[in-house]
């Protein structure tokens, strides 16, 4: 959890539409929408360069920040702690294409998504030859919007092959409640794949070694050969 936020200066816009939004892309904008429980939505517009850098700092693309909308033409000035909800990426590119933001009350308890992080190298993985899963990227959280954790980190390295790590294994903050499933599995450590039986059979092959079948046939292919020689003679 980060106690200083991060601050975001946006403007406010009236206009909309693809074609707009098309427009402020090629300007370096990024459109977006900031709306909540007590705020009725409203349109605006963020430096593309200004939300990268922001979206790559330990704010991430859930985190709690402070905007404030510059007023422009006929859109009103607003200032106050959001949560960023939603991102939108171009499936090619990566490039973001529109943002979400909540506004939110401080004392209100909200829903948000948080990152699980894997440190360390699993016994089963060092000495075993073992393969880690990592099922649950994310899990769902409810607590107070200054209360988000950055990050829930999760220590792998006791585990053995077999071994698995629950939602309900995790330390959460204090006053946290965790609203995923607690059975679900976040990560284990599987036994490594056993290919060495198709290897086996490549190497056969490679050494000059058949199938069976393929012996049989040849065999019955020179039979029949030579018998057509005989009926000729």
């Amino acid at each position: 959890m980060t106690n200083q936020r991060h601050q975001l200066e946006v403007n406010g816009r009236t206009e909309s539409g693809r074609k707009f939004a098309k427009q402020m892309r090629l300007q370096g904008l990024i459109p977006g929408v900031i709306y909540g429980k007590h705020k009725a939505p409203q349109s605006v517009s963020v430096n593309g360069r200004t939300l990268s850098q922001l979206l790559r700092s330990d704010t991430g693309e859930h985190g709690l920040l402070d905007v404030n909308v510059v007023a422009d033409k006929k859109a009103d000035a607003w200032k106050g702690p959001v949560l960023i909800k939603d991102v939108q990426h171009d499936v090619v590119s990566g490039h973001v294409l529109h943002i979400d933001f909540q506004a939110v009350d401080l004392k209100e308890k909200v829903h948000v998504p948080v990152s699980i992080v894997l440190t360390g190298e699993a016994i089963g993985v060092k000495q075993d030859g073992g393969v880690v899963e990592h099922f649950m990227r994310e899990i769902d959280l409810e607590c107070l919007p200054t209360d988000i954790p950055e990050h829930i980190t999760v220590d792998i390295t006791e585990l053995n092959i077999g071994d698995s790590v629950h939602v309900s294994d995790l330390v959460i903050p204090a006053g946290a409640k965790v609203l995923s499933d607690m059975e679900s599995v976040l990560v284990t450590v599987q036994a490594p794949r056993k290919e060495e039986a198709a290897e086996d059979s490549v190497e056969e092959v490679a050494e000059g070694g058949e199938p069976e079948v393929i012996r049989e046939k040849k065999e019955e292919g020179g039979k029949a050969e030579g018998s057509g020689a005989a009926d000729k003679k």
